[in-house]
């Protein structure tokens, strides 16, 4: 076969490269994001008022954007329930 006729394989599952071999959700701190949003029975716009930021900050976070700073901070507060 030459290497014109090969086909490009897309990289990761249904999800994108972020997802793991068995096409289940993101790995790390996105996965735990939208795990605990579903969980409360929350939308992104709910979460984000919780967390007092912007539906598309919390969306970028939910697809592997790492939140920084203080942002950080509070997001793991707001996983274990404490925010």
């Amino acid at each position: 076969m030459s290497k014109n006729n090969r086909r490009k394989r897309k990289r990761g599952g249904p999800l994108g490269p972020h997802a793991d071999r068995r096409g289940g959700p993101p790995e790390g701190l996105a996965a735990q994001i939208v795990r605990e949003r579903l969980r409360r029975g929350l939308s992104q716009e709910a979460a984000a008022a919780e967390l007092g930021i912007a539906r598309n900050t919390l969306a970028g976070w939910e697809t592997g954007t790492e939140p920084r700073g203080l942002y950080l901070a509070a997001i793991r507060a707001w996983l274990k329930g404490r925010a």
